[in-house]
């Protein structure tokens, strides 16, 4: 990898073959495959830079095979890779055309199971007899197959003989495991005797979702707004700044010169000068942690459906999410400061803000890269309620505070029993 970093999207690993891989997210053009030995250097022992043309969102080593590993990604491939091949061109074995892949794995020695991130569920048979690339079962949309709204994932029994599926819907709070049971030739099916049976439980069948049309593209942007205070407030905060710089101006330039002119006693020069100068300082104190809009970058496998996005934001999201937090500058102007979600925190935890600001971070180390003569970087936020004026998202935003506050609760009571048992 190099200089180059990169977040990981997959992990996999195999204790017998002291083997861990990961998968990384798309960067400059490049998803890598990485596999280290637990017993040597932190170097890799093999790097697959060609293997996927996009983000490697699943990886899973063989049942019976641990030097054979699947690999999935949203450029809709699943490839079985052979690592005891050292030539990168002769690696993959077999490779399965199935859509951007949310969920993949060995459900037996020979058979792979696939899902995509909209929900088409197929299963794959990497035998020699059997057709490459062809699937040998396609459910086509399983949240119609099985009335759900999202499949969590497959995991197969321990003797191989069939799987459990497990599906959920948010609508309805509901939760279930249905069996994938092998029929007679040996092959797993879902039809006749030995059909998707579910495992009993309470509470209404959910509804099926809605299909999404096969090759649709991804439904959120790479910058995706979740949080806008509204015009109305953007508009007035910029106004009172502008409003309080033309005092400032009219004050400081015209009156208090003139009063120097005409000998007036200091005191009354001074409250003159201070009448422009009072209310610039106070709005730009007040109104510099005012937050006007909320960006967040999800990964590509976040943006491929609003259930996808759902399910990243409640993950809990990774700390090094990266969103940007727009504020006005003095001047009324739009400010955007760069961060990962890691860097924020309560505002009173840190003990800034006074009442006026609700989330704060440490700028300590970008003010320490950052030219003279550019103002320090914002430390201070707040925003205004949920903030969703218009943004189909703001949803999002909730959920983020909610992590935020949640982390440092948990921050707060391992440093409370870490100093209990000093």
């Amino acid at each position: 990898m190099g200089d180059r970093r990169c977040s990981l999207t997959s992990l996999a690993c195999a204790g017998e073959n002291h083997a861990i891989a990961a998968g990384t997210e798309l960067t400059n053009h490049q998803a890598s495959i990485l596999v280290w030995d637990t017993r040597s250097t932190v170097a890799p022992r093999r790097q697959y830079n060609e293997v996927h043309s996009d983000d490697v969102t699943e990886l899973g080593f063989h049942p019976t095979d641990a030097n054979l590993l699947l690999s999935g990604s949203t450029d809709g491939l699943v490839n079985i890779c052979d690592m005891r091949l050292t030539d990168e061109d002769e690696v993959v074995m077999q490779a399965f055309n199935h859509g951007s892949v949310h969920r993949a794995g060995f459900l037996s020695t020979t058979e792979v199971f696939a899902s995509s991130h909209d929900e088409k569920f197929a299963l794959y048979n990497m035998a020699d007899e059997v057709e490459k690339g062809s699937a040998t079962l396609d459910l086509g949309d399983i949240r119609e197959s099985l009335g759900c709204q999202y499949l969590a994932n497959v995991f197969p029994k321990l003797n191989l003989a069939g799987a459990v599926v497990g599906v959920g819907s948010q609508d309805h709070s509901l939760f279930r495991l249905y069996h994938l049971a092998k029929g007679t030739d040996g092959a797993l099916s879902s039809s006749g005797p030995q059909r998707l049976a579910p495992v009993p439980a309470k509470g209404p069948a959910p509804a099926p979702a809605p299909a999404t049309p096969a090759g649709q593209r991804l439904a959120y942007a790479e910058r995706q707004i979740i949080y806008h205070v509204g015009t109305g407030r953007t508009i007035f905060v910029a106004w009172l700044k502008l409003t309080t710089i033309f005092l400032f101006v009219f004050f400081g330039a015209i009156v208090t010169p003139s009063f120097l002119a005409s000998h007036e006693p200091w005191w009354r020069t001074t409250g003159v000068f201070l009448c422009g100068t009072i209310p610039l300082l106070f709005v730009a104190y007040t109104t510099h942690p005012f937050v006007t809009a909320i960006h967040i970058y999800p990964p590509r496998i976040a943006r491929a459906s609003p259930e996808a996005l759902r399910r990243f934001a409640r993950g809990p999201p990774p700390a090094a999410t990266r969103i940007d937090i727009s504020t006005l500058s003095l001047i009324g102007k739009p400010r955007v400061s760069e961060m990962v979600l890691g860097d924020l925190v309560p505002a009173a935890t840190a003990g800034r803000g006074g009442g006026i600001a609700n989330l704060a971070r440490d700028t300590r180390a970008a003010n320490a890269v950052r030219p003279w003569w550019r103002f320090p970087a914002v430390a201070r936020f707040w925003t205004f309620g949920a903030g969703e004026d218009g943004v189909r998202t703001g949803w999002v935003w909730r959920e983020l505070r909610q992590e935020i506050e949640r982390r440092e609760g948990a921050a707060r009571g391992a440093g409370g029993r870490g100093q209990e048992r000093r």
